[in-house]
């Protein structure tokens, strides 16, 4: 996957995710952020759509601290599970926009 799909664009990277459509979801837990990559080789959707800010955790909706893994639901709609430090899962709508959220640190 770092190879094909994204290299020197992880730093730890953690869970990966393979939805039906092929497109390979990855959190990466050192920079804080996740990413989706395209099923066709080196296409890499706009990280401004699906990741949070790189290397700054934070609890509010803009950041994430170390997510662990993606859920991807038939609709598109996605679930991020934020857990190492903020024990919360994340779900957005297909555009990356952030629709709800479960849990909290604590």
């Amino acid at each position: 996957i770092i190879e094909e799909h994204g290299q020197n664009l992880f730093y730890m990277p953690h869970g990966i995710t393979i939805d039906e459509k092929g497109n390979y979801w990855v959190t990466d837990v050192g920079s804080h952020q996740h990413r989706i990559s395209g099923a066709q080789i080196g296409l890499v959707i706009p990280s401004c759509l699906l990741t949070r800010r790189k290397l700054v955790p934070g609890s509010d909706g803009h950041h994430f601290c170390k997510p662990t893994d993606i859920a991807v639901a038939k609709n598109g709609y996605f679930f991020v599970a934020d857990g190492y430090c903020n024990s919360r899962v994340l779900k957005f709508d297909p555009s990356g926009k952030l629709v709800d959220s479960f849990g909290a640190a604590g």
